[in-house]
């Protein structure tokens, strides 16, 4: 039976369009920004900030060395932000409204602090809302010390949510993930991006 519902937040609760974040990088001067950032888990210096290895200045002065000009913070949160075409405010209301009166509700997102400070910010969703306000509890890769689909980081969101993985449904866009997270014995379902996903997840549910 489940009781805790899972969530990942880009792709699932955001709309992304990965293509925007990567041209405003490269206008930016990082020439090989569409190597690194994946839909669902980035590489080299995008995977040490999202995975918390390094922080937001030590990234930005990582990228300023690598590419031989000075690339801001404030530059890169305008880059990065371009990942976000939509935030779901539905999804959110159908989230707090039908889901978190039965059921724990919790969220686990690959991230970093310059998009996490949007989420909890005054302009992340119309009434102001932050992120964290709709979930019990937000796990983030960079405060986690890791990313999805590593083992580990699910390991830990089931330890430290106190919760069973066969009463555990997770939604999230990276089939990686999805995966990873049926081999430890949760229920899983692998939303597209920009699905309205409610109608399946009511029907998982009511099983």
């Amino acid at each position: 039976m489940i009781k805790n519902v899972l969530v990942d937040v880009g792709g699932v609760l955001i709309d992304l369009h990965r293509s925007v974040a990567v041209d405003r990088l490269r206008e930016l001067g990082v020439t090989d920004a569409d190597e690194m950032l994946d839909a669902y888990r980035q590489t080299g210096v995008f995977l040490d900030y999202e995975s918390g290895r390094i922080g937001t200045e030590d990234f930005a002065h990582h990228l300023s060395e690598t590419y031989h000009r000075e690339i801001t913070i404030e530059q890169l949160r305008w880059a990065l932000l371009g990942f976000l075409k939509r935030v779901c405010e539905e999804k959110l209301t159908f989230l707090e409204e039908e889901i978190a009166p039965h059921y724990r509700v919790l969220a686990l997102s690959n991230t970093n602090p310059l998009l996490y400070d949007y989420f909890e910010s005054k302009d992340f969703i119309s009434s102001g809302r932050p992120l964290s306000d709709f979930f019990e509890c937000v796990f983030t890769s960079y405060t986690m010390g890791m990313c999805k689909p590593e083992r580990e980081i699910f390991l830990r969101v089931l330890e430290e949510g106190n919760l069973l993985p066969e009463e555990t449904l997770f939604l999230d866009d990276g089939p990686a993930n999805t995966s990873m997270a049926r081999s430890l014995g949760m229920v899983a379902y692998t939303c597209r991006n920009e699905e309205d996903w409610r109608d399946p997840i009511r029907r998982l549910l009511v099983r």
